[in-house]
């Protein structure tokens, strides 16, 4: 047995993104078991189904990816944070929780948020779920002053640009299948699983849209439903204004969308010379690259081909109208990421900014995303 002693700001920093790395590698090859099977079983290949969870776990045990796997440690672990959430027992045995037991680990921070609410909805109304907008460190009000627009908003001259002839969607009659346009058009599979889980970061990630025929129901339109949990702008003494969700995130999930007015890069070009916020797509990092990356146990693997993307040639206005996405802060180790995907139109010049989990965040954890080169456009969103 052994006790850490007080570790560094470098040193918390290394051990917290050697668990994160962990962890999402053991979720990406949980998903890949999960669908590895759906499709076996739907080809009538499969007669009974394993438990994904275990199997995962026994994977990086032969490539000798758990955690601690030696040592019992007594005291804080490095690297795992109180709050932080797990789904499976074996996930605590990768990442070196041996002895503590699951309920132990439970926490409710919702019974004791406090009160400082400055609206219960800045959305009002646009969003499928309240946004609620909080400050008991100031009197700052500034995200009330803004338009609330739940979805880019494309100025008449660009939108016939956008939205042109772009080709038509997939025939299905019912819920797309491996076989459909859309599916081809992603590689050869859905994107998502049956509970709307992204399988792995793309380039692009091409859903359903307004001319498939499949029904609303389809398993490939996820991310254009808009929220599906609680979100909340809230003041921070450390990073301004920051997110955070009131309910638990699972990893792979769609948040939110980043949302403002859409311009081109000559508009754009405009308004930073004239001192406006603007979010530029190329300016984020390929964080997408991580999610369902399992080469750490399978150092052969290679997804499928994909063809890869001219870089995004327009940049989003947010000085006047934007949504709560701008006020996500600036981590070097986020828990969110940006994932293109395109469905309204197939103009991959023009992708949405669909940002999804990448790791299991719990209740009023910060959402914290890569911003690329941090200078004063990522100052002006959060601020």
């Amino acid at each position: 047995m052994v006790r850490v002693s007080t570790l560094s700001p470098q040193d918390q920093v290394y051990f917290r993104d050697l668990v994160r790395r962990t962890r999402i590698t053991y979720e990406s090859l949980r998903i890949l078991l999960i669908r590895e099977e759906d499709r076996a079983e739907g080809l009538g290949l499969l007669t009974r189904r394993s438990r994904a969870d275990l199997k995962a776990a026994a994977l990086m045990t032969d490539r000798e990816l758990w955690l601690n796997r030696d040592k019992r440690i007594i005291g804080p672990i490095p690297g795992i944070n109180i709050g932080d959430i797990y789904f499976f027992r074996m996930e605590l045995c990768v990442i070196g929780l041996h002895g503590q037991r699951a309920e132990e680990l439970k926490v409710n921070p919702l019974s004791v948020r406090p009160s400082g609410y400055l609206s219960l909805d800045m959305s009002m109304g646009k969003e499928n779920f309240p946004v609620s907008l909080f400050n008991d460190i100031d009197e700052d009000r500034d995200p009330l002053l803004f338009e609330y627009v739940a979805r880019p908003v494309y100025p008449p001259g660009l939108r016939e640009k956008v939205f042109g002839d772009w080709g038509c969607g997939c025939e299905c009659v019912t819920n797309c299948t491996v076989d459909c346009r859309c599916a081809k058009m992603n590689g050869g599979d859905l994107p998502y699983d049956k509970n709307g889980i992204l399988a792995r970061g793309k380039p692009v990630v091409y859903e359903c849209g307004s001319t498939c025929k499949c029904p609303l129901s389809c398993p490939n339109r996820v991310s254009q439903r808009g929220l599906k949990n609680r979100l909340e702008v809230f003041r921070s003494q450390e990073t301004g204004w920051g997110v955070r969700s009131l309910d638990l995130i699972r990893a792979g999930s769609f948040i939110c969308e980043f949302s403002g007015i859409v311009l081109t890069k000559q508009q754009a070009d405009v308004l930073t010379a004239n001192g406006e916020c603007l979010v530029c797509p190329n300016r984020f990092p390929g964080r997408w690259v991580e999610w369902g990356d399992i080469t750490d146990v399978f150092p052969d693997y290679r997804p499928p081909n994909l063809p890869s993307l001219p870089e995004p040639s327009f940049s989003i206005d947010v000085s006047r109208a934007r949504n709560v996405a701008c006020y996500m802060s600036h981590s070097c180790s986020p828990n969110v990421f940006v994932q293109f995907v395109l469905y309204d139109h197939y103009n991959v010049a023009y992708p949405h900014l669909m940002i999804f989990a990448l790791e299991n965040i719990p209740p009023l954890r910060e959402l914290s995303l890569d911003y690329g080169m941090v200078d004063e456009w990522v100052g002006k969103l959060t601020m």
